[in-house]
């Protein structure tokens, strides 16, 4: 893989992250519920990178128990080991920051609105689109993957940067840093988009269960 088409991935990351922004900008205006818009956005990038990477996804799904059973060890332990560093990161990051993550905090908001509407975002809808939106320009990229892998989770972490009043806060990113290596490790063995998501969609149902009860 030459270094532009490493380049090029990026940027198309980039792009399609931008117009998912735009998405939720457009759903604000329609509503002011967060979960809702949310909703909106995300669906509406699954719909548009389905169309866009049909043929991908198609070999995805006809690939994913092969792919599944041919790494299965590696792909249960390492991205559990590193979702458990990831929680007890958080953990001690709320010790010394006294404040959560941003996206606990979202995640916690959007509950106030709709419990329901919260965890189909949380847990289905924002994991596929992320995943989606963060794998696929890297899916024929693969000469170097382990190149693919960190600009991936490089990208995973920056969007989860929230505006901090405590810069102690900024210590949440290496917590996400970890957490993006967990979703990206599936994705690094195999190339099959799907297995990240479903560990994407694990992680994100265990917060909310932590979450509620």
């Amino acid at each position: 893989m030459k270094k532009r088409s490493i380049i090029r991935s990026i940027g198309i990351a980039i792009l399609l992250f931008i117009i998912n922004a735009i998405f939720l900008a457009l759903a604000q205006i329609i509503t002011s519920n967060v979960a809702i818009a949310y909703l909106i956005s995300y669906t509406l990038m699954i719909v548009l990178l389905i169309k866009l990477y049909q043929k991908d996804l198609k070999n995805d799904f006809k690939n994913l128990t092969k792919d599944f059973k041919k790494n299965k060890k590696e792909l249960i332990l390492v991205p559990l080991i590193l979702i458990i560093i990831v929680y007890l990161l958080n953990a001690l990051f709320f010790k010394i920051c006294g404040i959560e993550a941003g996206n606990q905090l979202l995640a916690e908001s959007e509950l106030k609105e709709s419990i329901f509407l919260m965890c189909l975002h949380t847990i289905i809808i924002a994991p596929i689109a992320e995943e989606l939106i963060f794998k696929l320009p890297f899916k024929d990229n693969k000469k170097k993957p382990l190149y693919n892998a960190l600009a991936i989770t490089i990208l995973f972490t920056l969007i989860h940067i929230f505006p901090e009043s405590n810069p102690l806060a900024y210590l949440y990113l290496i917590a996400y840093f970890v957490l993006g290596v967990s979703f990206t490790y599936p994705f690094y063995k195999t190339n099959n988009v799907l297995l990240s998501i479903i560990v994407h969609i694990i992680n994100n149902l265990i917060n909310v269960m932590i979450i509620l009860f």
